[in-house]
């Protein structure tokens, strides 16, 4: 099972006004429209981590591309807010360049699985990493990092930033690999194994049985629990005997 984790960082959008506070920009006001600095990425177990970045003209194209090639080669990419925001930017600029559409690939968002699982105070990757007690997010400064990329075209800024979307990368897997037990995965490492005897979030062998359930009058079903990631599950296999005449 190849398990991707990415993250983007992005421009803003540049608009022209006629004074500060809230207020309501039209489309038209809209001077230049939002791209995509950097994708980090990395492969779940590998340690090194990826970043690719826009080029000198601040264009994003050729690292779509690159980024694309990479995105199709996963059974499963993760982000947070990944189905929120990375995706989309990631679709609105490849359609922009008139790319192919990045790969089918099924997206895991641990925003969404954390919010539909846990009642917290945040569910942002910062307060997750305090919350969990694992690796903290970098600071960046504020925005001031992204106007000196974006407006002031510095290198060295353009760096930091690339260390900060590596480090989000390493962080979300953490705080996956902490959640995954609790969540409902859209994908099973078992079935991707063609083994059932495994932990279909971990892949694990060292599991045991844990008691049956009656999921139904009819319908009872052998629980499992993991060793290593203490996930349970349930065998599919129905362990009451019942004559076929009967569920006619």
């Amino acid at each position: 099972m190849r398990v991707l984790y990415f993250d983007c960082e992005t421009s803003p959008s540049m608009a022209w006004v006629w004074s500060t506070g809230k207020q309501y920009i039209n489309h038209e006001q809209i001077l230049e429209p939002t791209r995509i600095i950097c994708i980090g990425y990395k492969w779940e177990g590998q340690k090194h981590t990826e970043c690719l970045q826009w080029d000198e003209k601040q264009d994003d194209k050729k690292m779509l591309e690159e980024f694309s090639k990479v995105l199709e080669q996963a059974d499963v990419a993760i982000g947070h807010n990944g189905q929120g925001f990375d995706i989309k930017h990631i679709n609105a600029r490849l359609a922009y360049h008139s790319l192919p559409p990045a790969a089918p690939v099924t997206i895991s968002d641990s925003l969404l699985l954390s919010r539909k699982k846990f009642k917290l105070a945040s569910h942002s990757l910062a307060y997750l990493c305090k919350y969990f007690k694992v690796s903290q997010k970098m600071s960046t400064g504020g925005i001031g990092l992204w106007l000196q990329v974006w407006l002031e075209k510095d290198e060295k800024a353009l760096k930091k930033m690339m260390n900060y979307c590596k480090n989000d990368v390493k962080i979300l897997e953490e705080i996956y690999l902490r959640l995954k037990p609790y969540l409902d995965t859209k994908h099973s490492v078992a079935t991707s194994k063609e083994n059932v005897d495994m932990c279909p979030s971990c892949g694990s062998k060292a599991i045991h049985k844990h008691g049956v359930r009656m999921t139904s009058p009819l319908r009872k079903v052998q629980i499992y629990k993991c060793y290593k990631c203490c996930k349970q599950f349930r065998d599919g296999k129905n362990l009451l005997d019942i004559p076929s005449d009967y569920l006619r």
